[in-house]
């Protein structure tokens, strides 16, 4: 893998909407909520997301959609895996509000 600047540079438009948006709301967030994409569809906000979850050692929750797989490195780092049987987004926030709370909750145990 080379070194290419164009994309280490910190004055690029990507890095500095990481710098102004991404960072600062997962820095002000209990935790990362990712809805595993389709394998061939790697969104660059996800991965950049997932990254800073990990650096800045936030708890990652993942939703896996019905037909989606969960690409095994990323199951080790999840702290929590919700699998769903629909892609309705009532029902997805439900799944996710529970589970943040069950987990929270135990972390107080």
């Amino acid at each position: 893998m080379s070194r290419d600047h164009k994309y280490v540079s910190t004055g690029d438009e990507y890095g500095e909407f990481v710098k102004t948006h991404v960072l600062p709301e997962i820095k002000n967030s209990d935790a990362v909520v990712t809805i595993v994409p389709e394998k061939e569809l790697v969104d660059p906000k996800i991965a950049t997301e997932l990254g800073a979850a990990i650096f800045l050692d936030k708890p990652i929750f993942l939703v896996v959609l019905p037909g989606r797989e969960i690409p095994p490195k990323l199951e080790k780092i999840a702290d929590a895996i919700l699998v769903l049987e629909t892609d309705d987004p009532e029902t997805i926030y439900a799944a996710v509000e529970v589970t943040m709370h069950e987990f929270f909750e135990s972390m107080e145990d």
